[in-house]
């Protein structure tokens, strides 16, 4: 050959026209032995990539493109390399398994003709990280691994070394999202950040970047992780702002910011990288959910419809980009079911339960449609006081986390419809078994504040049911973690939390006669009371914390300040039965501590009105007001008067157990008497 070859001018052709066709005319041996081991190593390559053409449409004529090439230059690590990266792009878009064995067999020949081929070990490595996410088998990361340290090893170009501390760091991520295990995001993490040393700055490594962030802080509940992942999807949607998917995961990680701190400006600036990628890709669907679901956790944030309306809306707009899908339907039935239990709209609960319904029949297997279908009936359980809605809940429920038991709202949907079964019942067996999946659900995620209140109101009805002061106290301390974890009763934490607190106090004051839970619950509730006066079930606890303190204290002042807001509530509802009851019970106790010899006038006067206050109560309904009646009469002496009260209130459902009628203080003058024992000789056995 001469030294101006006309070949590499050809090849130059061929690779800038992309007219591979034209190779069959170098196909002929002759030819072949004119050019020299470089050129022939070029031809090669050229038919590698001509076969690469070729693998989607004309599977033989790529092989017969590879096997040229092959014997062409038998000796070439590039074209066993080159074969190798055309069978990985293959297996990586039409996902498919063989492609990637093949690609893997290619770059084994590569390697083993040249050690040093850096980008032979790099595309091995990606190849065994592709096999291991298709088959979920997690050698195949491990053995990713090791090629890519013999690529860094043999690595020289800074540029390349970038690239591959980007790719083994997504190798990691793809092992973790296997294993589901920190450690495996934590590696992750070290070659990302060996990447980011490297100075590569394009969108899509940030996004990864970020991605392995937010993963890792939500394994590990470290909200401290958050900003940095931040920072990385900022850096994307700077380097590409007409890429909707960098606003899409930005606007995601904003999100959770919002949902960890409940500060409105990580609603906004969510609700704005959502606008901004939908207006940049307006059929997507996936970006219109996610802003569905933003405003379904700012309704349940902030309390108002507004927020549930705007989710039905872009709810329905993802549904008509590319039809309902089970994650469509599952937020559209929670946004339904939302306004039907804030607005008591029959209507919307039954349009949840309709759609709940529907989409169940068509996907059987999805658990989230499940806990939906689960969460409108135990609405509509609230809504038509039914316990068999309830009961009917529990089974969806139950079929949920059957399906999915990471399902973790399942866990939640099946807590309060066992609690609303056990308040129905009166059965410590159903808040036994809705305090095991809310401490399920905070085994998993030590933030989720909600379940933290749910456990606690469980555990404070198993102690009120068995009078177990263990109980009480771990409902406390559950009560507590919810609040501490919306920045405590200063900060965000809702003001049912802190009533809850309250009541667990104020009943722990009661097991253990300890004066200081008693006032500890007085300032809780006065807290409370200041930001919604008008809350009368709020007033009704803070007057008995005064009359529990009263009693403990045996101070006259308290029992006058529980009168006082005794007073006030019946001013504002005169049906306020069990305040007219609570205020009897009050103004007895208040005649027993101030009864005088030298001044009787005023301890009967106190009795009068007790009496009085008992029979508003008796009037309205409320029957264990004959209990606390038959009380006063014990007290006063009158015996056939006390064990008429006792006789209806056993005929009504409202007399305690015999144990505790033995156990009653204001009954010992009673127990003593003919007339009492041949009561107890009346009543049923059991």
């Amino acid at each position: 050959m001469s030294e101006k070859s006309p070949y590499l001018d050809i090849f130059q052709q061929i690779i800038r026209d992309g007219t591979f066709d034209r190779l069959r005319d170098l196909e002929d041996k002759n030819i072949l032995e004119e050019l020299s081991t470089h050129e022939q190593e070029l031809l090669a390559i050229l038919f590698v990539w001509r076969g690469e053409r070729r693998l989607v449409t004309e599977a033989e004529g790529a092989k017969e493109s590879f096997d040229l090439a092959e014997t062409i230059a038998p000796q070439s690590a590039l074209v066993y390399y080159w074969q190798g990266v055309a069978w990985l792009k293959f297996g990586i878009q039409h996902n498919r398994s063989q492609a990637l064995i093949a690609a893997v067999e290619k770059l084994e020949c590569a390697v083993l003709i040249d050690e040093h081929c850096a980008e032979a070990w790099h595309s091995l490595g990606a190849a065994l990280t592709r096999l291991g996410i298709v088959h979920k088998e997690a050698h195949y990361f491990c053995s990713a691994d090791k090629m890519y340290l013999r690529a860094e090893q043999t690595q020289k170009e800074e540029t390349s070394l970038s690239h591959l501390f980007w790719d083994w760091g997504r190798s990691w991520q793809a092992s973790g999202d296997l294993s589901g295990e920190a450690h495996d995001y934590r590696q992750a993490l070290v070659y990302f950040e060996q990447a980011e040393k490297k100075e590569l700055d394009e969108a899509s490594f940030w996004i990864d970047y970020g991605e392995i962030v937010a993963r890792l802080a939500e394994l590990l509940n470290d909200q401290a992780l958050l900003p940095r992942a931040l920072e990385c999807y900022g850096n994307a949607v700077q380097l590409a702002k007409e890429d909707p998917v960098g606003w899409l995961v930005y606007g995601r990680t904003l999100r959770r910011f919002y949902e960890v701190t409940r500060d409105d400006k990580y609603f906004q600036k969510a609700r704005d990288c959502f606008k901004i990628a939908t207006d940049l890709a307006p059929d997507a669907q996936r970006i219109w959910l996610d802003w569905g679901e933003l405003l379904l956790l700012a309704g349940e944030t902030k309390g108002r419809d507004r927020e549930f309306e705007e989710a039905l809306i872009k709810i329905e707009r993802s549904e008509s980009c590319a039809g309902p899908t089970p994650e469509s339907t599952a937020l559209m039935i929670q946004a339904l079911t939302e306004l039907g239990n804030r607005n008591n709209r029959l209507d919307l609960l039954r349009q949840a339960e309709k759609r709940a319904c529907e989409a169940v029949a068509l996907v059987a297997d999805d658990s989230l449609l499940w806990c939906r279908w689960g969460e409108v009936l135990s609405s509509l359980g609230i809504y038509f006081a039914d316990l068999g809605r309830q009961k009917e809940a529990v089974e969806k429920f139950a079929k949920a986390i059957h399906l999915d038991p990471e399902v973790l709202s399942a866990h939640f949907g099946m807590a309060t419809a066992q609690f609303a079964i056990g308040l129905a019942e009166a059965n410590v067996c159903h808040f036994e078994k809705a305090a095991a999946h809310c401490a399920y659900i905070c085994e998993r995620d030590k933030t989720a504040a909600f379940a933290y209140n749910q456990w606690g109101l469980c555990l404070l009805r198993i102690a009120e049911l068995s009078e177990r002061i263990d109980y009480a106290e771990e409902a406390l301390r559950c009560f507590d973690r919810a609040m501490s974890l919306r920045g405590g009763m200063e900060g965000e934490a809702s003001l049912d939390w802190v009533f809850n607190y309250g009541c667990a106090l104020d009943y722990l004051g009661m097991l253990s006669d300890d004066e200081e839970f008693h006032q500890q619950a007085i300032e809780v509730f006065t807290r409370v009371l200041f930001f919604e006066p008008e809350d009368q079930l709020v007033r009704l606890h803070l007057a008995l914390a005064w009359l529990h303190l009263g009693e403990l204290a045996v101070d006259p002042q308290c029992y006058e300040r529980a009168m006082e807001h005794f007073r006030i509530l019946t001013e504002k509802d005169s049906d306020e039965e069990i305040a007219w009851d609570e205020w009897g019970c009050c103004l007895l106790g208040l005649a027993n501590l101030v009864e005088d010899p030298s001044h009787p006038l005023w301890s009967q006067k106190l009795c009068a009105e007790a009496e009085e206050k008992f029979a508003k109560a008796i009037a309205l309904g409320h029957c264990p007001a004959l209990y606390h009646l038959s009380w006063l009469y014990a007290y006063l002496g009158e015996e056939e008067a006390a064990i008429h009260c006792l006789r209806r209130a056993a005929a009504s459902g409202a007399l305690p157990s015999v144990d505790e009628l033995m156990r009653e203080d204001w009954l010992a003058p009673l127990r003593q008497t003919a007339v009492f024992r041949t009561f107890l000789n009346e009543l049923p056995k059991k």
